[in-house]
């Protein structure tokens, strides 16, 4: 136990005992220093260095009130010491009063303008009272004196991230990942922030950074490190977020090893398996994840999308049940459940749910709300009930894009520049020698909601196909290729710049990536990525002998489509009619650019034609792509593959046509699309 010396000779006065417990405090001697600053108060009750000390202690032990009480006498007794008001401010910031703690930073700082941890405390303050920009403004001044300091520049981004100035939050996360390469969530918010400004060519180098970093921390970590197992859970979300999948396995695979018992961790390597096109290993996974966390709704709602992929909808259904059971997350379920079924009758035990959880609807989150319109939305279209499903699209479209900082002139402009950088001359220059390239990928691609998982569903059932989904491969080889370019140029600078030798390597890139999702060498990969549109001329020099279909719907039908869709990721321009109209229109001066300045190389397929007269159709497509016919292939619906679009429920119904022309239910609220498209067939 402690106990007290005797308090004799120099240390009989205030300043002495007050000496003596400053002492007590920094050999880390609570308990000695609160019994000797109190005997200084006995001696002098205005002693502020006494109180000081004993506001440290409260603080120490949190007891806030005391500290708060202690710290204010001290500072009305020693009104011209800053460091009383910045410990004042310390004490008001961690019980919650962050204004009183903000004017106290404030009182310091007017005394003495240079203490970094008044600008810093001060800063975290403002930002619990929703001030980030003069948050940012402080932390930028502690940074400017020390330049090094890691947990500014985190706040730092943090800040920046809150005020959608992403440019910043990457300049932050790069400054400290210099210093701490191993900081986990500063790549999470690096990533992030990269993916938001569609900086795609330096994702893959900072994903393969935090990667390394990431097996480096997990290896010298203990299993009992549940603070780094939360940042690795970020940072595996984060990346899947961004279409990493691929690099994100290994990650995954090796923090398993040492926390095999996480219930989110297998949920997480199900996600990845599951963009990876391994349905069947990710329902392996998610039963892991639902063993561990029975209540795990999020776990039983994706185990339901592997099944729902793979076609198999009962199964499906029932695990969209058991999530529903939970009581969790309703909302989010059953905008997975509907994809999963047909509605035909008003009575529907889903349907009614829905509708339950609809006239209550004010009780939900802004997501959940819309999560239910889009819903109900679905189950009132199948009904024949088109009014009351506009009504719900058009309210979740609403929320959809009002959390959005999309602007379609920069898809537009994008398309536009593309075509002024990607022509006749350029393509001349840059074509790969086709003796240099065995691989002849066939690239499927169009609007979303166009057909495009029809066609893919149709050559997929070839003997000598392999389909790899929605893979975004080549983007990733093009990024690893303008990586190496400087980053100040423009992503169309630095496609301008490309020489041969870069536009080859991207294409074996491409291979490789691509081969490890397809299987064996022998068959001819089927990749249906829709971003190919912006990419088709690289795509056609950097694999020269690659096909290139383009998939055409009716630019009606193709917006009520997309308008009436909440869709997983991307496709930002879906959420308000006026940008759809906007973006349709942009992407077919693009689309037909490119058709002319690839004749021959590149198949148009209308939608219409293609299920007006299938077996024609079917035909063009197998001829285009140099592969036999036989008449087993028209029965596309039976072809057993993962399918991971929206589309993965009517791929697998025989051939219908009641689609063609569904716009006209909703002409009324169609009116914004059809004065630039008309009324089309």
């Amino acid at each position: 136990m402690q106990s007290v010396t005797p308090v004799t000779g120099t240390f009989a006065d205030p300043s002495g005992l007050c000496s003596q417990g400053e002492q007590l405090l920094a050999r880390r001697q609570p308990i000695l220093a609160e019994q000797v600053f109190q005997q200084a108060l006995t001696l002098d009750a205005g002693s502020f260095r006494a109180l000081s000390g004993l506001g440290l202690i409260a603080l120490e032990r949190n007891d806030l009130a005391e500290a708060i009480r202690v710290l204010t006498q001290a500072c009305a007794a020693a009104p011209g010491q800053p460091t009383l008001l910045v410990n004042l401010g310390n004490a008001l910031a961690r019980s919650g009063q962050y204004s009183a703690a903000i004017g106290s930073y404030d009182a310091a700082l007017k005394l003495a303008p240079n203490i970094l941890e008044a600008h810093y405390n001060r800063s975290t303050a403002l930002l619990h009272c929703d001030r980030p920009a003069e948050a940012a403004d402080g932390f930028r001044k502690v940074l400017a004196a020390a330049p090094n300091n890691v947990d500014t520049l985190f706040n730092l981004g943090l800040v920046s991230e809150r005020l959608q100035r992403l440019d910043d939050v990457v300049e932050a996360c790069r400054r400290l990942l210099r210093l701490a390469p191993r900081d986990i969530d500063a790549h999470v918010m690096h990533i992030r922030a990269l993916w938001h400004l569609r900086r795609v060519d330096e994702i893959g180098g900072a994903v393969e950074f935090a990667l390394v970093n990431a097996l480096d921390a997990l290896r010298l970590a203990h299993a009992g490190n549940l603070d780094l197992l939360q940042s690795t859970l970020a940072l595996i979300r984060t990346q899947l977020e961004a279409g990493e999948a691929q690099r994100v396995m290994s990650l995954t695979e090796f923090a398993l090893r040492k926390y095999g018992k996480s219930a989110e961790l297998n949920l997480l390597q199900g996600n990845a398996l599951a963009e990876l096109m391994r349905q069947a290993d990710a329902v392996e996974a998610f039963d892991r994840a639902v063993a561990l966390d029975p209540q795990s709704a999020e776990a039983l709602t994706n185990r339901g999308n592997a099944l729902f992929q793979l076609g198999r909808f009962e199964e499906a259904l029932a695990s969209y049940d058991r999530a529903l059971d939970t009581g969790q997350g309703a909302p989010t379920v059953l905008i997975n459940l509907v994809a999963a079924k047909r509605f035909e009758r008003d009575d529907d035990v889903h349907l009614k749910l829905i509708e339950n959880f609809v006239s209550d609807i004010d009780k939900f989150s802004p997501t959940d709300q819309m999560f239910l319109h889009f819903a109900v939305g679905k189950a009132f279209d199948e009904l024949g009930r088109y009014t009351d499903a506009f009504d719900h699209w058009v309210a979740g479209n609403l929320i959809k894009r009002r959390s959005l900082t999309y602007k379609v002139e920069d898809d537009v402009a994008l398309a536009s520049g593309l075509t002024k950088t990607l022509t006749a001359e350029w393509l001349g220059r840059h074509r790969v020698s086709v003796t240099g390239s065995a691989e002849a990928p066939i690239f499927v691609f169009g609007m979303p909601r166009s057909g495009t998982t029809l066609v893919e569903q149709l050559l997929a059932g070839h003997s000598d196909t392999s389909a790899i989904g929605e893979a975004g491969f080549f983007r990733q080889a093009m990024g690893a290729v303008l990586r190496r370019k400087r980053s100040e140029e423009s992503y169309l600078s630095r496609l301008s710049s490309l020489s041969v030798e870069e536009l080859a390597e991207a294409g074996k890139i491409y291979a490789q990536l691509a081969r490890v999702r397809g299987g064996s060498d022998r068959l001819r990969l089927v990749d249906k990525t829709l971003t190919t549109s912006n990419e088709v001329p690289l795509v056609a020099a950097a694999l020269p002998n690659a096909f290139l279909i383009h998939v055409r719907r009716n630019a009606m039908d193709n917006c009520l489509a997309c308008f009436s869709m909440l869709f997983t990721g991307g496709n930002e321009f879906t959420y308000d009619l006026g940008d759809l109209a906007a973006y349709r229109q942009s992407f077919d001066a693009m689309v037909k650019n490119w058709s002319e300045l690839l004749p021959g190389r590149l198949l148009e397929v209308d939608y219409e034609s293609l299920v007006g007269d299938f077996e024609a159709q079917a035909r063009r497509i197998f001829e285009f792509c140099q592969l036999p016919w036989s008449q087993e292939l028209l029965e596309f619906d039976k072809v057993d593959r993962a399918v991971r679009s929206a589309s993965a429920y009517q791929v697998r119904q025989p051939l219908f046509s009641s689609s063609v022309g569904r716009w006209r239910h909703y002409r009324f609220g169609l009116s914004a699309v059809e004065e630039i498209f008309g009324p089309g067939p």
